[in-house]
């Protein structure tokens, strides 16, 4: 399936579950514990007063709403207009008890189109439960690359591919995926650290690290079972 099948039934799907998205009590917490595990692992790369943040594939808001309480700015974008729509219904009752933060979405494809945003850069871009949704992670890094600031980090947050021998931990009744979910998620199973390592390397990120949560303290149900997270960082060069 190519990039653009993708990206077509992932806009379909989330476009119709956008009105009750929020209402989900596993996309509520799946949220939470992922901007936590941003925060936990890398949350001296923000500052209150000054970071700017793009939350690429940014849904609903509920990632982004988190991490404007240790941002200035934080800028959500979605191919999904029906979730971008809700975001910005969020980000303007946000707005108006944040007195100096802006928050507000914008309904673009950036891979479809990598120049969308004009010139615009940010100090930190996070993604949050979508890298396993893409086809082609090479590519969507470059263009997220291009939209750092020099020094500028990129935060993914995702499932990670367990090694031979882990628990799979997967709930039997929900272990066969729909038709539906399996041509929208390319990597079904998550991602492992060599593929994110090489992503990174290969858009000229530096630094790379990858942290790993303890299921036993972050429960995350994704697709079918409970998954470990991982952050992996990596770092525009500051010249």
């Amino acid at each position: 399936m190519s990039e653009q099948d993708v990206s077509h039934a992932n806009k379909a799907y989330f476009d119709g579950s956008a009105s009750d998205f929020n209402e989900q009590h596993d996309n509520r917490h799946r949220a939470q514990s992922m901007a936590n595990e941003i925060l936990r692992t890398h949350g001296n790369l923000f500052k209150p007063d000054q970071t700017s943040v793009l939350d690429f594939a940014c849904g609903t808001g509920l990632v982004s709403q988190v991490l404007l309480l240790h941002a200035k700015s934080v800028l959500g974008v979605d191919i999904s207009s029906g979730m971008i729509d809700e975001y910005n219904k969020m980000a303007a009752q946000l707005q108006s008890n944040s007195p100096g933060k802006e928050i507000s979405a914008r309904a673009v494809d950036l891979i479809a189109d990598p120049g969308a945003l004009g010139g615009q850069k940010f100090d930190i871009i996070t993604c949050a439960a979508s890298y396993h949704h893409f086809d082609d992670i090479d590519a969507v890094t470059e263009i997220l690359y291009e939209r750092l600031n020099p020094g500028g980090s990129l935060l993914v947050v995702d499932m990670l591919v367990l090694d031979p021998g882990e628990e799979p931990d997967v709930h039997p009744e929900t272990a066969i995926q729909p038709e539906e979910v399996i041509r929208m998620v390319p990597y079904i199973h998550g991602l492992s650290e060599n593929q994110m390592s090489s992503a990174f390397a290969s858009a000229g990120l530096k630094n790379f690290s990858l942290s790993r949560s303890d299921r036993k303290q972050v429960r995350v149900h994704i697709h079918g079972r409970y998954v470990t997270l991982f952050v992996a960082r990596g770092d525009r060069p500051a010249v």
